[in-house]
């Protein structure tokens, strides 16, 4: 993305690594002062990302990132990308800062292959912001998104067999259903890992896979990233506590 000067005072450009310092402490601002994770994005997520900055009087205070992933539904497979850490300074809330800076990497993508912008707001706040800027067709979603279950006791290692490659192909050996989201290999990776380091699972026998993380430790909720088994089966699977092969 070139720069784009919003106002005498006021860029969006595509970050550096020069920024990083200035992306760590408005995440810590805006997300979390998990100092563990933190390092962890910005040293395996951050480099596979194209991320865009919002810049006032020479200070970074907005922020938004893009994976590149594909949509797959029937025969057809497009490139996508996926909108993550969308984020301004407190200080700087409430100017409109987040749309402008959307509005800008919308237009950027649109000039670009990508079919669309894949986003998955947190919250019903969220999705109106996000229908308010041009955002709508959700492609996938299940009325049981979030589940109360107990943490599944892991008797056997999930992570020491499955890999993204091992991964990848399994996947294109099987049936999955569609519409689903596809990732490259540096991507799943860093997905993988990430749910590794989150205490998530990443579980795979001869015929079926599940990818989950635990969203809340009080409330025991999981949220199935990725999974080629039907609903009761994974429902089954979580709150059982050890996979069944």
């Amino acid at each position: 993305m070139k720069s784009t000067q919003t106002s005498n005072q006021t860029l969006i450009r595509t970050a550096t690594s020069k920024d990083t310092t200035a992306l760590l402490e408005l995440w810590k601002l805006c997300f979390t002062e998990d100092l563990d994770f933190l390092s962890f994005f910005f040293r395996e997520g951050f480099p596979l990302t194209r991320t865009f900055v919002l810049v006032v009087d020479a200070k970074v205070v907005a922020a938004a990132s893009l994976f590149s992933a594909y949509y797959e539904h029937d025969s057809r497979i497009l490139p996508i990308s996926y909108l993550y850490g969308v984020c301004t300074h407190p200080d700087y809330q409430h100017r409109g800062l987040s749309t402008q800076l959307l509005s800008a990497i919308i237009q950027e993508r649109k000039a670009s292959n990508d079919a669309f912008l894949l986003a998955r707001p947190a919250n019903q706040a969220l999705f109106q912001f996000y229908e308010r800027i041009g955002f709508d067709h959700p492609i996938y979603a299940r009325e049981q998104d979030w589940f109360p279950v107990e943490h599944p006791t892991q008797t056997q290692d999930p992570w020491g067999e499955l890999t993204a490659k091992k991964l990848e192909q399994f996947i294109a050996e099987k049936k999955n259903p569609t519409p689903r989201i596809l990732w490259d290999t540096p991507e799943l990776n860093y997905i993988l890992s990430y749910y590794r380091m989150t205490g998530g699972i990443a579980w795979k026998t001869d015929h079926h896979y599940l990818i989950a993380s635990l969203q809340d430790e009080e409330l025991k909720h999981w949220l199935v990233l990725d999974t080629n088994m039907n609903e009761n089966n994974y429902l089954s699977l979580l709150s059982a506590g050890e996979p069944a092969k």
